[in-house]
C-alpha cells in the first residue's frame, strides 16, 4: 500500500498486519485539547480514563511509540508521561 504524508506528496510504504499482532489490547479514546501543553493534557486525559473506568487496572495501554505517532507527538513525551503516571501510582 501506498500513501501520502501531509503536504508533502512523499510516499509512505505500508503492509497489512494482522489485528492480533497488536499489543495494545484496548481501543483507546482520549478526550484532550491541544491547547495546553501536550504533556500535560495527555497526562490529564489518561488519569481521567483510568479514574472514570475506561483503563481498568491490567489494561495494557498502547506503546509509547504507538500512542505518540497516533497522537503526532513525540516519543519521548509519551514516555514521560507514562513514567510520570507510573510514579503517582497509576
Amino acid at each position: 500500500m501506498t500513501f501520502t504524508l501531509g503536504n508533502t506528496g512523499s510516499a509512505v510504504w505500508s503492509s497489512s498486519v494482522a489485528e492480533d499482532w497488536s499489543s495494545a489490547g484496548v481501543d483507546l479514546h482520549l478526550d484532550w485539547t491541544r491547547t495546553r501543553r501536550p504533556a500535560r493534557a495527555l497526562a490529564d486525559a489518561l488519569r481521567a480514563a483510568i479514574r472514570s473506568g475506561q483503563v481498568r487496572p491490567g489494561t495494557i495501554v498502547p506503546s509509547t511509540r504507538a500512542l505518540a505517532a497516533d497522537l503526532g507527538l513525540a516519543r519521548g513525551t509519551v514516555s514521560g508521561v507514562y513514567a510520570d503516571l507510573a510514579a503517582e501510582g497509576y
